[in-house]
Protein backbone atom coordinates (compact mmCIF):
# COMPACT_ATOMS: atom_id res chain seq x y z
CA UNK A 1 0.00 0.00 0.00
CA UNK A 2 0.94 3.42 -0.36
CA UNK A 3 0.35 5.83 2.92
CA UNK A 4 1.54 9.32 3.06
CA UNK A 5 2.62 11.36 5.45
CA UNK A 6 3.45 15.24 5.99
CA UNK A 7 6.22 16.72 7.79
CA UNK A 8 4.40 19.53 8.67
CA UNK A 9 0.08 19.23 9.90
CA UNK A 10 -0.35 22.97 10.06
CA UNK A 11 1.26 25.03 7.86
CA UNK A 12 0.53 28.41 6.72
CA UNK A 13 -1.06 30.03 3.19
CA UNK A 14 1.99 29.83 1.13
CA UNK A 15 4.30 28.18 3.42
CA UNK A 16 5.60 24.72 2.01
CA UNK A 17 4.39 21.24 3.27
CA UNK A 18 6.54 18.02 2.12
CA UNK A 19 4.51 14.88 1.66
CA UNK A 20 5.82 11.91 1.59
CA UNK A 21 5.09 8.40 0.39
CA UNK A 22 5.72 5.94 1.99
CA UNK A 23 5.62 1.86 0.23
CA UNK A 24 4.84 -1.39 1.40
CA UNK A 25 5.14 -3.94 -1.65
CA UNK A 26 5.44 -7.52 0.04
CA UNK A 27 9.24 -9.14 -1.05
CA UNK A 28 8.97 -7.40 -4.64
CA UNK A 29 11.88 -6.34 -5.62
CA UNK A 30 10.84 -2.93 -6.88
CA UNK A 31 12.45 -1.51 -10.51
CA UNK A 32 9.68 1.26 -11.32
CA UNK A 33 6.21 2.81 -10.12
CA UNK A 34 3.59 5.44 -11.34
CA UNK A 35 1.62 7.05 -8.65
CA UNK A 36 -1.55 9.38 -9.70
CA UNK A 37 -1.66 12.02 -7.01
CA UNK A 38 -5.25 14.01 -6.81
CA UNK A 39 -4.15 17.96 -6.61
CA UNK A 40 -6.42 20.37 -6.91
CA UNK A 41 -5.03 23.55 -8.71
CA UNK A 42 -6.70 25.95 -7.02
CA UNK A 43 -5.73 24.94 -3.52
CA UNK A 44 -2.48 23.67 -4.33
CA UNK A 45 0.97 24.47 -6.10
CA UNK A 46 3.11 21.96 -6.51
CA UNK A 47 7.12 23.21 -5.92
CA UNK A 48 9.31 19.70 -6.82
CA UNK A 49 8.80 16.04 -7.14
CA UNK A 50 11.84 14.37 -5.80
CA UNK A 51 12.52 10.54 -4.92
CA UNK A 52 13.68 9.39 -1.44
CA UNK A 53 15.55 6.56 -2.72
CA UNK A 54 18.76 6.94 -4.40
CA UNK A 55 19.31 5.65 -8.57
CA UNK A 56 15.74 6.67 -9.40
CA UNK A 57 14.71 9.13 -11.97
CA UNK A 58 11.31 11.00 -11.67
CA UNK A 59 8.96 11.98 -14.17
CA UNK A 60 6.13 14.26 -13.47
CA UNK A 61 2.98 15.41 -15.77
CA UNK A 62 0.70 17.86 -14.32
CA UNK A 63 -3.08 16.89 -15.69
CA UNK A 64 -4.90 19.82 -13.86
CA UNK A 65 -6.75 17.78 -11.88
CA UNK A 66 -3.85 15.33 -10.46
CA UNK A 67 -0.15 14.72 -11.11
CA UNK A 68 0.65 11.58 -13.01
CA UNK A 69 4.11 10.57 -11.34
CA UNK A 70 6.63 8.17 -12.59
CA UNK A 71 9.66 7.15 -11.10
CA UNK A 72 11.67 4.42 -12.46
CA UNK A 73 15.28 3.05 -11.09
CA UNK A 74 18.72 3.07 -12.68
CA UNK A 75 19.72 0.03 -14.33
CA UNK A 76 23.17 0.30 -13.57
CA UNK A 77 21.97 0.19 -10.05
CA UNK A 78 21.26 -3.85 -9.24
CA UNK A 79 20.66 -3.56 -5.82
CA UNK A 80 17.17 -5.19 -4.97
CA UNK A 81 14.05 -2.60 -3.50
CA UNK A 82 12.12 -3.82 -1.18
CA UNK A 83 9.30 -1.21 -0.31
CA UNK A 84 8.72 -2.48 3.54
CA UNK A 85 7.62 0.97 5.47
CA UNK A 86 10.11 2.61 2.92
CA UNK A 87 9.71 6.45 2.12
CA UNK A 88 10.03 6.41 -1.67
CA UNK A 89 8.90 10.04 -3.41
CA UNK A 90 8.41 13.19 -1.64
CA UNK A 91 5.77 16.13 -2.98
CA UNK A 92 6.80 19.77 -1.94
CA UNK A 93 3.38 21.53 -2.42
CA UNK A 94 2.15 25.37 -1.41
CA UNK A 95 -1.30 25.63 -0.39
CA UNK A 96 -3.07 28.09 -1.98
CA UNK A 97 -5.76 28.76 0.76
CA UNK A 98 -6.16 27.65 4.20
CA UNK A 99 -8.82 24.99 5.58
CA UNK A 100 -8.42 20.98 5.49
CA UNK A 101 -6.99 20.47 2.45
CA UNK A 102 -6.82 16.51 0.86
CA UNK A 103 -4.13 15.04 -0.58
CA UNK A 104 -4.80 11.66 -1.97
CA UNK A 105 -3.23 8.93 -4.06
CA UNK A 106 -5.82 7.92 -6.71
CA UNK A 107 -6.46 4.29 -7.61
CA UNK A 108 -6.65 4.85 -11.58
CA UNK A 109 -7.47 8.22 -13.77
CA UNK A 110 -8.59 6.74 -17.48
CA UNK A 111 -6.31 4.74 -18.43
CA UNK A 112 -3.67 5.77 -15.82
CA UNK A 113 -3.20 3.50 -12.68
CA UNK A 114 -1.36 3.59 -9.42
CA UNK A 115 1.25 0.65 -9.26
CA UNK A 116 4.40 -1.04 -8.71
CA UNK A 117 6.69 -2.56 -11.04
CA UNK A 118 8.82 -5.51 -9.48
CA UNK A 119 11.87 -6.95 -11.55
CA UNK A 120 10.31 -9.33 -13.50
CA UNK A 121 7.88 -7.01 -14.71
CA UNK A 122 4.56 -7.67 -12.69
CA UNK A 123 2.31 -4.70 -11.50
CA UNK A 124 1.41 -4.77 -7.92
CA UNK A 125 -1.51 -2.50 -7.54
CA UNK A 126 -1.02 -1.10 -3.74
CA UNK A 127 -3.88 0.05 -1.96
CA UNK A 128 -3.58 3.73 -1.73
CA UNK A 129 -4.02 6.40 0.80
CA UNK A 130 -4.70 9.91 1.36
CA UNK A 131 -4.54 12.73 4.12
CA UNK A 132 -5.53 16.32 5.09
CA UNK A 133 -3.33 19.11 5.85
CA UNK A 134 -4.90 21.93 8.19
CA UNK A 135 -3.86 25.19 6.96
CA UNK A 136 -4.29 28.09 8.83
CA UNK A 137 -4.52 31.52 7.23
Amino acid sequence: WIELKANDTAPKVGQTVNVVMIGYAGEKDIVGYDVLLSIDPLVWEIVDVKSEIPDFIIEYFDKESYVSITGIKDIRNQSPLVLSGTPFLSVVLKPKISGALPVSVLKQQGPETTKFVDNNVEVVAPQIGSITVNVAP
